[in-house]
């Protein structure tokens, strides 16, 4: 029996704190706690995934400077391939490493020649939903571990890119063979619903579902019922950050005050406020499709981007 683990954790460990006064490991130069991974068979270290710093993994307490305090937990795909090698004594094959041009070519290869024996190893593991290089006819079982982490993200797209994810995997499985299972702690309707019937009107249901998310994004006014966009303070002091995004909220709102079907919402911080030594604060505005007087609110956004050295973006995935 062939099996692929699909889980969307990279690392050994997500989260690493001192036991004594509960201290979690973050980058120096940014708000993002860092990952566990193995540098070698005796020793660990800590990686940023932001900005790609590198640590040494604490002996001691780096708040409080007590010994032997400091754990992880919370696993990646590092210790779900230990755990499988361990507990079942099989080698575990990674499906998602960064391959060079080389490597893929000679990949191909093997697949058109014999794409079975290509996967010949029982047990293949990925971080990725779907990637169109994984031959996912050829598995028995496709098991999303703690399925309920892909939802986890707060992109606004993240169930749309999800589900598109999963939509395209099913049309890649043999579905008379293969069966698909989301391990999850919690119930998860869309997901649930797939894997007891994958097969049943796929089309018609990832459309239906696209509706509806088109739905609910007339609700929130987001893309494309409205466009938005997201202009975002970048300052070494948090304070000035803040400032900076205030003042310009300020101005904004008593320049565009003339146009009609514009909205500001109130600056928030960034979802890592503190990224590569420096902090980040969000304004967004929403303005209609289309808009008759987007060249002269253009001008005034360019204006006051300039003034108070602001990134904007348009209809930005991320917004938090």
């Amino acid at each position: 029996m062939k099996v692929l683990f699909v889980y969307p954790r990279k690392g050994l460990f997500q989260l690493t704190q001192c036991s004594e006064c509960r201290y979690i490991s973050k980058c120096h130069y940014c708000d993002t706690n860092l990952t566990t991974y193995r540098k070698n068979t005796n020793s660990l270290e800590l990686i940023c995934h932001q900005c790609q710093s590198y640590y040494s993994y604490p002996i001691k307490c780096p708040e409080c400077g007590a010994l032997d305090s400091v754990s992880s937990a919370f696993g990646g795909i590092e210790e779900l391939v230990e755990s499988l090698q361990k507990h079942l004594q099989v080698k575990v094959k990674r499906l998602d490493r960064n391959k060079s041009k080389k490597d893929s070519n000679l990949e191909k290869a093997l697949l058109n020649s014999a794409i079975y024996n290509a996967y010949s190893g029982e047990i293949s593991v990925t971080t990725r939903i779907f990637d169109p290089s994984i031959p996912y006819s050829v598995f028995d079982k496709i098991i999303f571990v703690q399925a309920e982490n892909l939802l986890a993200s707060p992109d606004y797209l993240v169930q749309e890119d999800i589900i598109g994810g999963v939509f395209h995997l099913i049309n890649s499985i043999d579905k008379d063979k293969t069966e698909m299972i989301f391990d999850s702690s919690v119930k998860i309707d869309i997901l649930e619903e797939l894997a007891r019937n994958p097969d049943a009107g796929i089309e018609n249901w990832y459309y239906n579902f696209l509706e509806s998310e088109l739905d609910n994004r007339k609700i929130f006014g987001f893309p494309p019922y409205t466009n938005m966009l997201l202009l975002t303070s970048q300052q070494n002091s948090k304070e000035k950050a803040w400032n900076m995004i205030k003042a310009a909220q300020k101005d904004l709102t008593k320049s565009i005050s003339k146009f009609e079907g514009i909205k500001i919402i109130d600056p928030y911080p960034a979802r890592f406020l503190k990224r590569k030594n420096k902090y980040s604060y969000h304004l967004l505005i929403k303005f209609p499709r289309k808009y008759k007087e987007f060249a002269k609110f253009r001008d005034i956004i360019l204006q006051t981007s300039g003034v108070y050295g602001l990134q904007s973006r348009l209809n930005p995935k991320h917004l938090f």
